[in-house]
């Protein structure tokens, strides 16, 4: 009997099955969008709330079940007992507790331990004890229409205002197909106000079943043939009698529309979309089971994986249309750039050219600006050096005049820059208001044309770093060569507090260094390339290897010590003469025939004052705020902490942490959010807390050279004690 339902279940979990798959996927596509692209996060965020896909899964997840309610616990058996055409239900009973029908190889129940076998459940275990409503019996029965993760549900007799308590607990995970059948021939009116409480909570369709006094055991055979012919002629009588009475008062309650007066194929289409609502309530009798049952089943199943698909199929949509309109702005974007740029290309040229103008004409004004400010910090000695931290345990005397040095060019910079922006107030007056006029027309065409400020906006940010003017001793000005002369002046007047003989500060100002790799001279190939790009070839002095052959070919602890002190004097110099190299690496770390490093490699560098913003470096050796544009010298620092890591490891091998990813944009996204290499087990404890120190996020929390040296020798002087004594 109704051999057709458990197909129809059998399709509705392979048509979950896909759902799940489809979603699964979508999330996934999503997570590598979010990781992938710079606006990624923001699209998935928008797009997949977590509450929808949690309410889908759930909706994945349920188990169809046919709910079974009926007038009276009499009717409901004979249903049940109809659809699995065996009595296992007792009829003419009440009082039942919870009843949940499973799939089984054998027919047991949860309640009581039956030894002998048992064809209708007893029925002192079907009755609950007092008013205990939410007491449940599992019953496990060997049956096809129970076989695919289907289940069938009795709940218990009840009145009205108890039915949200009953159901709450038991259709969480349930897809409810529900039943109700009808054994007298109208409803009273305890089962209407039952039925209206429950579409009051659950907007489903309701099948009503008008069931027969006849079980599936009952037979005829034993009447007479005269017998059997009058009981068919009277029991069909009272059938259609009792079918119309009831149809009646469901049409006139609004449970079922008057079919008459609709057309058929109209009523067919208006049953296949409109299931959340009464007009699908139909009414059968229990001999059209085998047709209308299923095909009710068949809508109930339908319905809910349609409402799933289109609340997947939305999101696709609107998955969709973002990226159509991510890629309509990335072409817009594509083809008004290079305008954007020519643009600001032209107005940088302008606005250089009137710098120089006015540079030239105020040379004067501002050799003089120069001359007082020295002359102050001259009779002020005391008040430049103010902050100065001396330590006579570590710092040398070239080291303290390095420092010093700084000091006195960082307070020099800021006080001479200070004046001479106020000094070329004219330019505010002249060409600023040229740009302003400039800007607000390009405002108002970017505005018309596209919509949006963008085109602006970023010719302020040009502009505005083109203003803030900060002037670094590293410059080719002959007013800056003058006041470099008079710097050396100064400095060699000074007499430092804490000693009490007189240092002479005669350090050549130049860019040679012990450290520093020696630019020899230059020779341009105007054949390379065919002729079309000569090309500049540097002559620097011979070194024997670089860093990275030296650590794979092997070097001892205390070599590579020296090594690292080695780098941070190239690094203190460099940062001395306004320099930043912004490619600290181990290739750029050259040896010499006695193990000694020197720089190399200075295409990125470049002073301080002029840096604007460019992403340049070796990916594993950047700094998190190269990527935002603003940084400063303490990019070296951090730079050198990641070399440290590969002198302290003595080896070459990418650290375990950035060897995972595929590409540097999923490293820098990492190193963004604190990825740092991890640390070995033959790490000493003061070289991993100073490599931690310098590659900290926060480049203000990242210690400066002159700290880090001293903290390096310490190391090394250490390292070189303990090696001496394991020789004696």
């Amino acid at each position: 009997m109704l051999i057709a339902i458990p197909k129809e279940f059998r399709k509705y979990s392979k048509n979950c099955q896909s759902l799940r798959r489809i979603l699964r996927d979508t999330c996934c596509a999503l997570d590598d969008i979010s990781s992938n692209l710079q606006l990624g996060k923001e699209i998935k965020e928008d797009l997949l709330n977590q509450d929808v896909i949690d309410k889908l899964h759930n909706k994945l997840d349920t188990v169809p079940t046919l709910m079974v309610f009926g007038q009276n616990c009499h009717a409901k058996a004979l249903f049940v007992n109809n659809l699995l055409d065996q009595i296992i239900l007792p009829l003419f009973s009440n009082q039942w507790r919870y009843i949940t029908f499973k799939y089984g190889h054998s027919k047991t129940f949860k309640l009581k331990a039956h030894e002998k076998p048992w064809v209708t459940i007893p029925e002192e275990d079907l009755q609950r004890i007092g008013d205990d409503l939410c007491a449940s019996l599992e019953v496990e029965i060997c049956h096809t229409l129970l076989k695919d993760n289907a289940n069938i549900m009795v709940p218990p007799d009840c009145q009205p205002d108890q039915v949200h308590e009953i159901l709450n607990k038991h259709m969480k995970s349930v897809l409810p197909v529900i039943i109700y059948a009808v054994s007298e021939d109208i409803l009273s009116d305890s089962n209407i106000q039952e039925i209206r409480k429950f579409k009051e909570l659950y907007n489903l369709p309701f099948l009503f079943v008008s069931v027969s006094n006849i079980g599936p055991s009952q037979s005829t055979e034993s009447l007479t043939e005269s017998e059997q012919h009058l009981l068919e002629c009277n029991g069909g009588q009272k059938t259609l009698s009792k079918m119309q009475n009831l149809r009646d008062q469901l049409v006139r309650l609004g449970y079922l529309n008057d079919s008459d007066n609709l057309k058929t194929e109209e009523l067919m289409k208006r049953k296949s979309y409109c299931l959340d609502c009464s007009l699908y309530n139909t009414l059968i009798h229990d001999t059209q089971m085998n047709e209308e049952l299923i095909v009710f089943i068949h809508e109930v199943l339908k319905s809910s994986l349609l409402k799933m698909a289109a609340l997947l199929s939305e999101i696709h949509s609107q998955c969709l249309r973002r990226f159509i309109l991510s890629a309509f702005d990335m072409a817009r974007e594509i083809q008004i750039t290079p305008k954007r740029i020519l643009y600001a290309q032209d107005i940088e040229l302008k606005l250089y050219k009137k710098l120089m103008k006015i540079a030239g004409e105020q040379q004067e004004e501002i050799t003089g600006i120069i001359q007082r400010t020295l002359q102050e910090m001259k009779t002020n000695v005391s008040d430049v050096l103010e902050g100065y931290n001396k330590n006579d345990d570590h710092q040398s005397t070239k080291m303290a005049t390095l420092e010093i040095q700084q000091l006195v060019l960082r307070r020099l910079r800021n006080s001479v820059a200070t004046q001479i922006v106020q000094s070329v107030g004219c330019l505010q007056e002249s060409f600023t208001g040229t740009l302003q006029r400039c800007l607000e027309s390009l405002e108002k065409n970017c505005h018309d044309l596209e919509g949006n400020l963008s085109a602006s906006d970023a010719v302020k940010q040009i502009l505005s770093a083109a203003y803030n003017i900060d002037l670094k001793s590293s410059t080719s000005f002959s007013v800056v060569h003058t006041f470099m002369d008079r710097l050396r002046t100064l400095l060699s007047n000074f007499i430092l507090p804490w000693s009490s003989s007189q240092v002479q500060c005669n350090v050549q100002w130049q860019l040679q260094h012990p450290r520093i790799v020696k630019l020899r001279g230059s020779v341009i190939d105007y054949t390379y390339g065919g002729g079309s790009s000569p090309a500049v070839l540097l002559i620097m002095e011979r070194m024997t290897r670089d860093l990275h052959c030296g650590l794979r070919n092997g070097l001892s602890w205390v070599v590579r010590l020296r090594i690292a002190i080695d780098v941070v004097e190239g690094i203190r110099y460099l940062h001395s003469q306004g320099l930043v190299h912004r490619d600290i690496k181990l290739k750029n770390v050259l040896l010499d025939g006695e193990d000694r490093a020197k720089l190399t490699d200075f295409g990125f560098c470049i002073p301080e004052a002029m840096m604007s913003g460019s992403v340049v470096g070796t990916p594993v050796h950047m700094a998190p705020e190269l990527l935002s544009g603003r940084y400063d010298s303490s990019v070296d620092v951090y730079a050198f902490g990641i070399l440290f890591w590969y002198i302290c490891a003595g080896q070459v091998k990418l650290p375990n942490h950035f060897d995972q990813f595929q590409n540097k944009e999923q490293l820098w996204n990492s190193v963004r959010k604190g990825i740092r290499p991890e640390c070995l087990a033959h790490f000493n404890q003061a070289c991993w807390n100073l490599m931690e120190q310098c590659w900290a996020a926060e480049p203000a929390d990242r210690p400066l050279l002159g700290y880090v040296q001293p903290q390096l020798e310490a190391i090394y002087n250490s390292a070189k004690a303990e090696s001496s004594d394991s020789y004696s």
